[in-house]
């Protein structure tokens, strides 16, 4: 706490659980950015999660949960098609994390300064990051009608979603919320591959920009290229404002578009 490395909610959190050593590991398991409150009571108190819904739980699968050792608790007049209610949080969210960390290796090998792995990435999260400044090539004709037709599928599936939580939230229908939420990620997951595979990034983008990788509402996993973090956001600026083509020296030129890599999405 005098070393600034944890603050006073977290410390008010860690304190519901009287074992230290299940602190540590919590603690621990945690990346910097994971050690919200809300987290570490949810590890160290095992709240149940309800396995339909969850989308870690949805993107680890049930079937690898319990074959290492977790328990799904069942709910004896649940109805047909409830798949009952994941008991060991900790042991989710660290599956979850190997296979965000296999990812986050395997975008090592394209350049980037920095990868981050999260369970989830919101708005407000990703609202932190720049974004750095990239080339992008033309769609082809099959491309872009299918940029087209999923824009139209995100539009059509945000404002349903704003018309359902327009009235009463006692009345909203969350199964149909989840469902609209589930179709608007896809679009956004679709379209992000499609543009990915446009994109250009620079050496010098590739220098100072990350990626993080992270589960969508609908459990599927998701890569988000080309973030800056606020420390490296002043020279994202100066390389945005150079003219194409240009060397971060002043000297010599680059050899141009093809000269940067391109990012797809595997």
């Amino acid at each position: 706490l005098r070393k600034d490395e944890i603050d006073l909610d977290q410390m008010m959190a860690l304190a519901v659980s009287e074992d230290h050593e299940a602190q540590e590991r919590v603690w621990e398991s945690l990346d910097s950015y994971e050690r919200h409150a809300s987290n570490i009571r949810r590890y160290l108190l095992g709240q149940a999660i309800e396995a339909a819904r969850d989308p870690v739980v949805k993107f680890v699968g049930l079937e690898a949960y319990e074959a290492a050792g977790g328990v799904v608790t069942k709910d004896l007049f649940a109805e047909e098609g409830d798949e009952g209610y994941v008991a060991n949080a900790e042991l989710l969210y660290r599956l979850a994390k190997e296979k965000l960390d296999a990812e986050a290796k395997r975008l090592e090998a394209e350049g980037w300064r920095w990868t981050e792995t999260r369970t989830s990435f919101d708005y407000s999260e990703r609202h932190t990051f720049g974004e750095a400044p990239m080339g992008m090539r033309e769609p082809t004709d099959k491309e872009k009608a299918k940029l087209e037709a999923l824009a139209k599928e995100q539009e059509d599936a945000e404002a349903a979603l704003e018309v359902l939580y327009d009235g009463e939230e006692d009345d909203v229908d969350q199964d149909k919320a989840d469902d609209l939420e589930t179709r608007a990620d896809k679009a956004r997951r679709e379209t992000e591959k499609i543009r990915a595979k446009m994109r250009r990034y620079t050496p010098e983008v590739l220098a100072i920009a990350g990626a993080v990788v992270s589960i969508d509402h609908s459990g599927a996993l998701t890569v988000h290229r080309g973030l800056v973090k606020a420390e490296d956001k002043k020279e994202a600026k100066k390389i945005a404002a150079r003219p194409a083509g240009a060397a971060s020296d002043g000297g010599g030129e680059s050899s141009g578009e093809d000269e940067a890599p391109a990012i797809s999405e595997a």
